[in-house]
């Protein structure tokens, strides 16, 4: 059988799927951990490389393609910034490496969140149900935070390959200091990951093996803590400020006319 394949890179895992284009179907997917050591493009390209072996042998299957969704900055098949995966490594050459690593395949490279919201909008199933949609946002929040804009039937990935949202300074919060060298980035407050690290922070006596995820701390408000109340609070206050610059993006781009608009909140 032949198959493309799809590459989700996240900040602590890589997600592996496969998909018949004929018949459109999903052939097989898998999940691989990176590991917390990895430090260099070239590991991270072994692990890709070794993670899509492994499924595409186990299915017996004829490899086409790969499509990569990674967080971070991505113009034309280089990953040039991504503070959560390999911080301080720039303009790696994901698509080069990649396609190489697998006797020259086609490799191509987009934003995740991007990725994302094209999948969900371009199905055909969303273009019956939602005819009358020409306009989405997306905001996907997990190791980091993702940003996403689909305007007029058009993915906007902006002029250098990306809406950031993540890194959108939005208050002089100096205890934190973001993989990309900044203090007071957005994602170090209200991204999944950092969700649960705050609350840690704050709350004494907190175990890692327990508060493993911001899952946890939604558990701990729901029993009645107050900490992981008042994080949560100034979670969504802040995704609330995500969601007015997503919002005022969107007009800006459609030169202040009214545009049919939905906006997804995705937890990944």
């Amino acid at each position: 059988m032949e198959v493309v394949c799809g590459v989700d890179i996240g900040g602590s895992h890589i997600g592996i799927g496969l998909m018949c284009p004929v018949k459109g179907i999903l052939v097989g997917d898998s999940s691989q951990l990176i590991v917390r050591s990895l430090s260099t493009p070239d590991q991270l390209i072994s692990l890709i490389k070794d993670a899509i072996d492994e499924l595409v042998t186990g299915h017996g299957a004829k490899l086409l393609g790969v499509g990569v969704g990674s967080p971070g900055q991505t113009k034309d098949g280089v990953l040039t910034a991504a503070a959560n995966i390999l911080p301080g490594h720039e303009n790696i050459q994901i698509v080069k490496l990649l396609s190489t690593a697998l006797n020259s395949l086609p490799v191509v490279l987009i934003n995740d969140a991007d990725a994302f919201l094209a999948a969900v909008v371009l199905s055909n199933d969303f273009k019956k149900e939602h005819q009358e949609i020409r306009s989405a946002a997306m905001i996907t929040l997990g190791t980091g935070i993702g940003f996403s804009l689909f305007l007029n039937n058009q993915l906007y990935e902006g002029s250098n390959g990306l809406l950031e949202g993540g890194h959108m300074i939005v208050a002089d919060m100096s205890k934190r200091k973001c993989g990309c060298g900044q203090y007071g980035c957005v994602e170090m407050y209200s991204s999944a990951k950092n969700t649960a690290e705050r609350y840690k922070e704050v709350a004494s006596g907190v175990a890692d093996t327990l508060c493993t995820g911001s899952k946890y701390v939604f558990e701990r408000a729901e029993a009645g803590d107050e900490v992981a109340d008042q994080i949560l609070n100034e979670v969504r206050h802040l995704d609330d400020v995500i969601n007015d610059n997503m919002f005022l993006y969107s007009m800006y781009f459609c030169n202040f006319h009214y545009r049919p608009l939905t906006i997804w909140l995705s937890c990944v």
